[in-house]
């Protein structure tokens, strides 16, 4: 879903001249026949009636598992003389895949992007997807700052590219044995963690090695969209959504079922906020803005210091200007950093759900282990996206799409609240009334707005929009979420 809801708000919300999307054949669907029906999907919904938008879209038939992503002379030829920006979202989500699978698809898929991305004279930047559980075998309790942390032998740092290819070149069963060792002796869960972490030290050293203008971005649990295009769509039955959809059913009927302590935190994040994300970390880096956010992020600056930068400048003169305070011009977020350039979208859109999606989603929630195999009780440090997020115009924000934040009166304008509340005060009144003006959501309206899309995914049919609660009169939950054809 990440890959798709990338290309919808690249179409919607830029002026991207050209966006390649790299997918395979499937079922007998050429490329660009899946890629035209992907765009006539309800998540394209704001989009898909715009011909001119449309036809910026062009596929091509690749596969991360060949060698040159299975393109052709002519065809990276055409990439090289058009493309910009690479964003690499495309990934084997399954955490207890076969090693090897594992493997090709996220550390030799990402091996052959970055190839790719030398080959590209005009890249000005290139996003590798991660994961914030890249680092999930650090001790409980750990702040994962955001950096690339080696994997260390005792105080001796362990070669990842020899990992992974001594790896690849066992036999399968022999591969998997090896497997369970190094997971164990590094402390990863599975074999989705580890891929990752040996992906993410190739990029690091492709990007020494090559000079290559990469950033990465590690969304946490990536979930169901918050606002636009569609609030509530959640798309297939992976993590909380296999969750939500188990306990629906009665997978769960007790509390002790769940494999999780009662007390901790869910990570996660919508996903078009992750698409955001993903897009204004794209632009930062083609603007020449990454090694001031490392440095400000690394120096423990706050954000709220940070000068305003527009997505909307015109490179790195665009970024600098910024940062020392230069008068900016006013633009639009349609005039973005995007307007000049073409984009590819390494992510093989998926199909819709199979038969037994739901079997498979319900066994990734199943409390088959202990809480402590589940909590790691991690913090994830957030500075660098907090600096970019501080050098975005205002103007060009959205901020508090969703909020933690108490509840004010209904009535209460935002100054009359904000001096009576003062810091930490809790709120008082209705539920969606929140402590920011521009506040437009509240978690659980989004936790409601998720279950219904999850219903409407199981059922075929949309919810009450408005239900009692059952044993608890007079209180009722509500949803915003629209069935889109």
């Amino acid at each position: 879903m990440r890959g798709s809801l990338v290309l919808e708000s690249l179409l919607r919300t830029t002026r991207v001249r050209r966006v390649y999307v790299l997918l395979r054949g499937k079922r007998g669907c050429g490329a660009q026949e899946r890629c035209d029906g992907l765009l006539q999907g309800p998540i394209f919904h704001m989009v898909r009636d715009k011909p001119e938008l449309l036809s910026k879209v062009v596929a091509l038939p690749g596969d991360l598992g060949r060698p040159r992503l299975g393109l052709s002379t002519s065809e990276v030829d055409a990439l090289a003389s058009e493309v910009d920006i690479i964003i690499h979202a495309a990934a084997d989500i399954r955490l207890e895949a076969p090693i090897q699978e594992t493997l090709r698809a996220n550390y030799m898929g990402t091996r052959r992007v970055l190839e790719l991305a030398t080959q590209l004279p005009r890249l000005r930047s290139m996003v590798h997807v991660s994961t914030a559980y890249v680092n999930i075998n650090h001790p409980h309790g750990a702040t994962v700052r955001e950096r690339i942390y080696p994997l260390m032998h005792g105080e001796v740092e362990a070669d990842g590219e020899r990992i992974a290819e001594e790896l690849l070149a066992l036999p399968p069963v022999l591969a998997e044995r090896r497997s369970d060792f190094y997971r164990h002796h590094f402390g990863f869960p599975n074999t989705y963690c580890l891929g990752k972490h040996l992906a993410e030290q190739m990029v690091a050293r492709a990007k020494a090695a090559a000079g290559l203008p990469v950033a990465v971005v590690r969304p946490s649990l990536v979930t169901g969209v918050a606002g636009l295009p569609w609030a509530g769509h959640i798309g297939n039955y992976a993590g909380l959504s296999g969750m939500g959809a188990a306990t629906a059913l009665g997978f769960f009927p007790a509390a002790s079922a769940y494999a999780v302590n009662p007390h901790s935190v869910w990570d996660a994040v919508p996903g078009d906020l992750v698409a955001s994300a993903i897009l204004a970390t794209a632009a930062a880096v083609a603007a020449g803005l990454a090694p001031a956010i490392a440095a400000a992020a690394a120096g423990g600056a706050r954000a709220e210091a940070a000068a305003p930068w527009r997505l909307t400048e015109d490179g790195a003169a665009g970024a600098a200007k910024a940062l020392h305070g230069a008068p900016r011009v006013a633009r639009r977020v349609s005039d973005s950093g995007f307007s000049d350039d073409s984009a590819i979208i390494v992510a093989p859109p998926r199909g819709p759900p199979s038969a037994n999606a739901l079997d498979d989603g319900a066994s990734t929630a199943h409390p088959s282990c202990p809480p402590s195999a589940n909590d790691t009780g991690l913090l994830f440090d957030s500075a660098a996206l907090q600096q970019l997020h501080a050098r975005v115009e205002p103007s060009e924000r959205l901020d508090y799409l969703l909020t933690f934040g108490p509840p004010r009166a209904e009535g209460v304008g935002p100054e009359a609240w904000a001096a009576a509340a003062g810091p930490g005060a809790s709120g008082v009144g209705g539920d969606e009334i929140y402590e920011h003006p521009a506040a437009r959501m509240g978690w659980r309206r989004y936790a409601m707005n998720c279950m219904a899309g999850i219903m409407h995914m199981m059922t075929g049919a949309t919810p009450p929009r408005v239900a009692q609660v059952p044993d608890r009169p007079g209180e009722v939950i509500e949803h915003d979420y629209k069935h889109i054809r």
